[in-house]
């Protein structure tokens, strides 16, 4: 089995069926093509560096080609419970790339012009113009997850009134597919990867983030101190993930106890999307 058919298999979440995000590995290695990760830690380390180096060279080599031919776009969305496992794959990611054909954004808390528009309108003020790259660390599917779990989200649902039940939330799914498809039929593809970690990682992390460069950023599941419940956050991607896995922007759960590990799944989802 090659890499990309390990990978849809694996980590690829298909469009109407469930995320199932607790039911799936942190921990998976891989086999066949990436059968070097599943190594000791020593060794598995250095693969998952050499897999990495690969698939960065290969997105070079892409974002060489969205630049030349200037029709196409690439627009890569970065979620998860550990907030600086994100951050720490986008830096390394970015190393080497085009910082001219290359944008990393990060959406946290809407601003008060962002609360004055309709919930999408930041979204594409991100969306990458034809012949670049755009990264989000941290999305537009903050207004799904953390405008969901967080009582203090600031959100433009109060203006109009509105009832907040199941057909909100579906609604506001039924406008991101939309907006995705959207991007997709005019030259943009969107890479989704949700880094998923364990229980017992997560805690770990979220307790480095104190002192580390998460504590500075305004997105939701980063503030460790005014955190709901993990149970809230896990069922609200559940929901999001399985509701906006489309065949034109399918979600890929990266296994990410290991980092280098998560690095180097995340790099090969983006260049054989």
């Amino acid at each position: 089995m090659s890499g990309r058919e390990q990978i849809e298999e694996e980590l690829r979440v298909t469009p109407g069926q469930q995320a199932d995000l607790a039911g799936r590995s942190s921990t998976w290695t891989g086999a066949g093509a990436f059968a070097a990760l599943a190594a000791s830690e020593a060794n598995r380390q250095q693969a998952a560096r050499e897999v990495f180096a690969r698939g960065r060279a290969d997105l070079l080599v892409a974002q060489a080609l969205l630049r030349t031919e200037g029709k196409s776009a690439l627009l890569i969305v970065f979620e998860g419970l550990d907030g600086p496992g994100p951050y720490s794959a986008i830096e390394h990611l970015t190393l080497g790339l085009d910082r001219h054909g290359t944008q990393v954004r990060s959406l946290g808390r809407p601003s008060s012009d962002e609360l004055a528009h309709t919930f999408l309108w930041r979204a594409m003020r991100v969306a990458p113009r034809r012949g670049s790259i755009a990264i989000l660390d941290g999305s537009f599917y903050a207004d799904v997850v953390a405008a969901r779990v967080r009582s203090d989200w600031p959100d433009q649902r109060t203006q109009p009134p509105t009832d907040l039940g199941s057909d909100f939330w579906a609604d506001r799914f039924d406008d991101i597919n939309a907006l995705e498809r959207h991007l997709s039929r005019n030259g943009t593809k969107v890479v989704k990867c949700f880094l998923n970690v364990s229980g017992a990682e997560q805690r770990s992390r979220l307790l480095d983030q104190l002192d580390g460069p998460a504590a500075s950023r305004s997105g939701g599941s980063a503030d460790i101190t005014e955190r709901a419940d993990l149970n809230d956050w896990v069922q609200a991607y559940e929901d999001a993930i399985t509701a906006t896995s489309t065949e034109w922007a399918p979600w890929y759960v990266i296994p990410a106890d290991d980092e280098a590990v998560a690095e180097a799944f995340a790099v090969s989802v983006i260049v054989d999307a």
